[in-house]
């Protein structure tokens, strides 16, 4: 069986949507499939996750045609998603030769 084409953003759609049609009532969503694999019980698939560096996620929004990278990861099917809390702690202060300490 020979990979289909992948020249254009339409034939890629078509292949992700084929992969990854859109769940059923009986699905897992996200959130279960991740809460049921963290809890070594079986899931209806094995939880996706995608990272990639900026000029990655840059390069397939703009060859899938999405506006966004959230946009990009639910094509993908992927299930896991970053958090990153803004640190509010004391501001870190230069030393003197030259580096930073963070008290975080």
């Amino acid at each position: 069986m020979n990979p289909p084409s992948l020249e254009t953003s339409a034939e890629a759609i078509d292949v992700l949507k084929e992969l990854w049609a859109p769940p059923t009532q009986a699905a897992m969503s996200p959130h279960q499939r991740v809460e049921k694999a963290l809890a070594h019980r079986q899931p209806d698939r094995v939880p996706f996750d995608f990272w990639a560096v900026p000029e990655v996620l840059q390069a397939l929004c703009q060859f899938l045609e999405v506006q966004s990278q959230e946009q990009l990861l639910q094509l993908l099917a992927v299930d896991c998603r970053v958090m990153s809390p803004d640190y509010l702690g004391p501001e870190g202060r230069p030393l003197p030769d030259g580096t930073w300490f963070a008290p975080h």
